[in-house]
């Protein structure tokens, strides 16, 4: 797990592993990874990573793609081999692309040199590094023969400036820390249901003001407590109602003031406009507490109709309660929380639901949301596997495919690389398969937003678009925000059609 939010790795050490058959990086790594978070918060895990270079073999580059953009930091092992190598100048090209809209942090490049051997003189492929202007630790001295005296591992000089790079190291993941979770709280909310609080006496006006501070993350709709005539009045009421997934009314001793072409107290015209607004799923919540000290006259006679559920100021979606200002709140709570149940999918296969796995280390609640809103509308997530001991990964992964109705690709923490790499197997998979029609694709942008999901999803302002020839469009679902199951719909309604094209 990563220190900084919204990222898998927070340090990553770009190296050419020829500099490291002496042990050199080994060391430096794990001095790194010990000293670090020793200058940061109680219990912070940071996540220093290297290409190890298992078993001889070099990562495949979709798995170190997706692992650069998912880096708050990198550190690159400059020396001669370094700065001439291609594919080390691939990793530092494309961390440069892909931060290019927050590489720099508080004045501060989230790139790092660390040069091991001086490289002055060499025509080096890394020209955009030296441009980045990146922070620069040099573990060599000049010796006046104009030869060098590398810092060995174990030296106090090693030690010293390794001790530098890992305090400012653990500077700068606070600041991008501190970046990555002002952009998270800086993002919009996802659409909330809008709450109706209808005006009240004054005997119910801190218990009102109590209600909306309870509610300020929804959208609350009020009217000023001034004259109005009737007209007005039930016009401005219907306007907001019309918003509204629920009505509020809490009720006291007296009525209240009345409009002023009439004697209709204002409390009681919102209501029978309430009680008179009746689309699917409107909930209207009523206070009357069993406590009211009710005198003869309209109010006392509104107040023991609504007890007593009589047609014409009652009907089904009206909720009265006599309990307490605690009871009144959660019964709001509930009705604006509530989900509206989901169109069931009849005879559905299994969904492929492809994540990474740090999606499933890591979730900020919208991928287990996803899964148990599929669930309920009758279709049954499947989960790829990361266990890859004595098992062919790909060939399991064509297998779930064959036998599911879709694939929706989740795009959370995974890089947009992985995203792509991902479309693209799908796509010949389900070639080879000739199931280009039946089986539906869709990708959904989760949190964290970024610039490629913006861009390269959202920016295009539509639902779906084609792949390639001869396929359904892929479908687009989400926001790069919080899940809300109503995102779920078009692909709900494609499994049901049987993936036609839309």
């Amino acid at each position: 797990m990563a220190y900084v939010p919204g990222f898998d790795i927070d340090v990553f050490i770009s190296y050419a592993h020829k500099n490291n058959e002496n042990g050199w990086i080994t060391q430096f790594h794990e001095f790194l990874a010990r000293r670090v978070p020793e200058f940061l918060e109680h219990q912070a895990q940071v996540n220093v990573w290297r290409d190890l270079k298992l078993n001889g073999f070099d990562q495949l580059w979709p798995t170190l793609e997706h692992n650069i953009e998912s880096s708050a930091i990198l550190l690159s092992i400059c020396s001669p081999v370094y700065v001439t190598s291609a594919s080390c100048a691939k990793e530092v090209e494309h961390f440069l692309t892909s931060c290019r809209e927050t590489s720099r942090i508080d004045r501060k490049s989230r790139l790092a040199r660390v040069v091991i051997i001086p490289y002055d003189g060499i025509r080096d492929t890394l020209p955009r590094f030296r441009e980045a202007d990146a922070v620069y630790y040099s573990f060599f001295e000049k010796r006046e023969d104009e030869t060098i005296e590398q810092f060995d591992a174990g030296s106090e000089a090693f030690r010293r400036l390794a001790e530098k790079v890992a305090q400012q190291v653990a500077g700068q993941l606070r600041r991008v820390r501190d970046a990555a979770e002002r952009a998270l709280s800086s993002q919009p909310m996802a659409k909330r249901k809008a709450l109706f609080v209808a005006n009240a006496s004054r005997d119910r006006a801190d218990h009102r003001t109590t209600l909306l501070n309870e509610f300020k993350n929804y959208e609350l709709l009020t009217i000023p407590d001034v004259p109005y005539e009737s007209s007005e009045l039930a016009a401005q009421t219907q306007s907001l109602l019309a918003k509204a997934a629920c009505s509020v009314h809490l009720l006291g001793e007296k009525p209240g003031i009345t409009v002023d072409d009439g004697d209709e107290p204002v409390s009681h015209l919102q209501y029978r406009l309430a009680l008179e607004h009746r689309p699917a799923g409107f909930k209207q919540v009523v206070w009357a507490p069993a406590s009211l000290q009710l005198q003869p006259g309209r109010q006392k006679d509104l107040v023991e109709s609504i007890r007593a559920f009589t047609p014409g100021v009652w009907n089904e979606s009206t909720e009265v309660l006599s309990g307490t200002l605690d009871d009144l709140l959660r019964a709001v709570q509930g009705v604006l929380t509530h989900e509206e149940p989901i169109a069931k999918v009849e005879g559905a296969g299994p969904l492929y639901l492809l994540c990474t796995k740090a999606d499933l280390d890591q979730d900020d609640g919208n991928l287990m949301k996803l899964r148990d809103s599929l669930f309920r509308a009758g279709v049954q997530p499947e989960f790829p596997a990361f266990d890859d001991q004595d098992v062919d990964l790909a060939e399991l992964e064509r297998k779930i495919i064959a036998q599911s109705c879709g694939t929706l690709i989740y795009y959370g923490r995974g890089g947009d690389g992985w995203v792509k790499v991902k479309r693209q197997t799908l796509l010949s998979v389900l070639g080879d398969l000739k199931r280009q029609g039946p089986h539906v694709r869709a990708v959904y942008l989760s949190t964290p937003s970024n610039s490629q999901k913006q861009v390269q999803y959202l920016g295009l302002g539509a639902g779906a678009f084609g792949e390639a020839k001869g396929f359904s469009p892929l479908l687009v679902l989400g926001n790069a925000g919080t899940f809300e199951p109503d995102q779920l719909k078009p692909l709900l309604e494609r499994i049901q059609e049987g993936g036609s094209a839309s």
